[in-house]
């Protein structure tokens, strides 16, 4: 069995699995250089269908070295995270909800969230 092809960035990241004209596309893993990664579907290179990401924040943990920021589990749609949960490493968990436009996690944009 051929191993899937494995693509270097000049950023340091990197995304092993399937192609499609020389995009993501099925089944793969992108690696960012931060350490966070996103393992699930692809769909001409953005992230679609069912995802998890890993967001590792060095920052939550610096005294230790850097640890893990929270673990998106669900569906994505065009290129973000669209029907699932989000666990932060104090134990949170947020529900992101279908038509709701959210983030994963990180500094980015808040989404529609229910605590639980």
């Amino acid at each position: 069995m051929t191993p899937p092809p494995q693509v270097t960035f000049l950023c340091g990241g990197s995304y092993e699995g399937m192609l499609r004209h020389g995009m993501p596309h099925g089944h793969g893993t992108l690696r960012y250089p931060t350490g966070s990664t996103y393992t699930g579907e692809f769909r001409y290179g953005l992230r679609r269908g069912w995802g998890v990401y890993v967001h590792h924040a060095p920052e939550a943990h610096a005294e230790e070295g850097g640890g893990l920021g929270c673990v998106y589990v669900g569906q994505w749609k065009d290129d973000r995270p669209f029907d699932g949960t989000t666990t932060f490493n104090d134990g949170t968990i947020v529900y992101v909800m279908p038509d709701v436009a959210g983030v994963v996690c990180g500094p980015v944009r808040p989404s529609f969230r229910m605590v639980v």
